[in-house]
């Protein structure tokens, strides 16, 4: 695979091409992986980062992604920067066909016009600008109602969708699965109020760790402003 920097100013974004005899192979090298990796059952999670091959792999995984998947984190692109690469909307088309939504970003990453990398001249930098959405990984979980199975698999899913979205910050999301009567066959008879009191502690937990997040994020704005400031 050989890399190509663009003519355009687009300062960063490069188009990586593939020529034909590398494309096939690889494409035959991972169609021989799935046949025998997607003979897996009850799968629940799926994460997938595989730099524009990310529709190639789903396509090939129609038969979990139609039962047991319930969470897939998936990276996602908002400018085109591979040749051929899918786009947001591409595979939120998809697996939106399968009840799977987008629930948020696990990490994102943006891009100025202007970016200011090192090495580059700072005349005219502004002190602060948004950057447009470049690309990142998303969270998709299968909606509820999107969920089937007999009643013992049912059950099964919608605690392991619950669960993984918990495991995401979605406690929300995930007490609303668990109140559900389906659920409770799972459950073991635990109560609500019990499940509740379960998730609360949960969330709180959660929270210090969003804060601690924020905390951090804050710190590394400063310590890259400062370094700036200092070049």
């Amino acid at each position: 695979m050989t890399r190509v920097r663009t003519e355009d100013d687009t300062r960063g974004i490069e188009e990586r091409r593939c020529t034909t005899p590398k494309w096939y192979s690889l494409t035959q090298k991972w169609h021989s992986l799935t046949t025998k990796w997607y003979q897996l059952q009850d799968t629940s999670y799926l994460k997938i980062d595989v730099e524009g091959l990310e529709l190639e792999i789903l396509r090939s995984g129609t038969t979990l992604l139609a039962s047991s998947v319930q969470a897939i984190r998936c990276e996602v692109n908002f400018l085109p920067v591979r040749m051929g690469q899918p786009s947001y909307a591409d595979l939120h088309a998809f697996l939106d066909g399968f009840g799977f939504r987008p629930m948020g970003f696990c990490e994102l990453h943006e891009w100025r016009r202007r970016s200011g990398r090192r090495g580059e001249d700072r005349t005219g930098r502004l002190a602060f600008s948004r950057g447009q959405l470049a690309h990142g990984d998303m969270l998709f979980l299968r909606a509820p109602e999107a969920i089937e199975g007999d009643d013992g698999q049912r059950a099964r899913r919608l605690v392991h969708n619950a669960l993984l979205a918990l495991d995401y910050d979605f406690a929300d999301h995930a007490q609303a699965l668990l109140h559900l009567p389906e659920a409770q066959p799972v459950l073991g008879g635990v109560s609500p109020s019990a499940v509740d009191e379960a998730l609360e502690i949960a969330a709180r937990s959660l929270r210090k760790r969003s804060r601690a997040r924020a905390r951090t994020r804050r710190l590394r704005s400063v310590g890259r402003w400062l370094a700036g400031r200092n070049r």
